[in-house]
């Protein structure tokens, strides 16, 4: 099988890199800092290369993580969110319709939200449902987990970040949200091509909600990091989450805890997340 995956240098998309290419024949893209030699240029805002490259490729699934995550970027850059992270869906959905290969879109929790952001995400959700030979969405949440681009401003990296300069770490009190684990991302993307599951929308997360600062605490207190709370701010719930298609379809789960745990691990063991 060869997978490509357009968007392979991003904090989500590199770590599925390095996980699926111990088994499978994996092409990955980058757009900006390039993090490998082994990944090819491509600006999915281009139409007529984007069609090109994916024909080109001749890949029999397509995992798409090409987005701009950052909802402050969309609210002042609209017509580029929308360009970037919406209309580029449909050249790839057509792309890979016409060479009868699968589509496994990342998205996000954030459709609930209304903002430009999850209405991008929404939208391109609709458009991946027109994948004739199979499609898969996976939303998300927080993300945390080692990868191997350690260098944009995730939440993760920002976490590794005080514990490398061994510094003070402040985060938000307020605000609490539901956590995917990297990890869990990658085991239930293999999971779903080894059992030939498809047309599925699952939410991959655990069910516990957690604030910034409790996720600081549990991840950085092991190694002696002290976190203050920044409790400026309203407290504010978590987004609600539908895990039914997770357990029904029996795909890898962890509780945060356990997340928290292999977490752990994986930073003290963080230079095998290298490409």
């Amino acid at each position: 099988m060869k997978i490509l995956i357009l968007g392979a240098n991003s904090y989500v998309g590199a770590r599925i890199y390095i996980e699926l290419a111990k088994k499978y024949s994996v092409v990955g893209t980058y757009f900006s800092k390039k993090i490998s030699d082994k990944f090819l240029y491509l600006d999915i805002t281009q139409e007529a290369e984007t069609r090109e490259f994916i024909l080109n490729q001749k890949p029999d699934t397509i995992i798409h993580v090409a987005n701009n995550p950052y909802s402050a970027w969309c609210e002042e850059n609209k017509e580029a969110a929308i360009l970037l992270n919406q209309t580029s869906t449909s050249w790839i959905v057509d792309a890979a319709n016409g060479l009868g290969a699968k589509l496994i879109y990342i998205s996000s929790i954030a459709v609930l939200d209304g903002d430009v952001y999850g209405n991008t995400k929404l939208e391109s959700e609709k458009i991946v449902k027109k994948t004739k030979n199979g499609y898969l969405i996976f939303r998300l949440g927080l993300v945390l987990g080692m990868s191997p681009n350690t260098g944009n401003d995730r939440t993760f990296n920002t976490l590794i970040k005080n514990l490398e300069n061994n510094t003070k770490a402040a985060y938000n009190d307020s605000k609490k949200h539901i956590i995917t684990y990297l990890g869990q991302l990658c085991e239930v993307t293999e999971y779903c091509l080894q059992k030939n599951i498809w047309n599925e929308t699952v939410l991959i997360a655990s069910e516990e909600a957690r604030t910034r600062c409790e996720i600081a605490k549990d991840l950085l207190t092991p190694f002696g990091i002290e976190v203050e709370a920044d409790r400026n701010g309203a407290k504010i719930p978590p987004r609600a989450g539908d895990f039914s298609r997770l357990k029904e379809l029996s795909l890898p789960f962890y509780t945060y805890d356990q997340a928290a745990v292999k977490i752990i691990e994986e930073i003290k063991n963080k230079e095998q997340y290298r490409i």
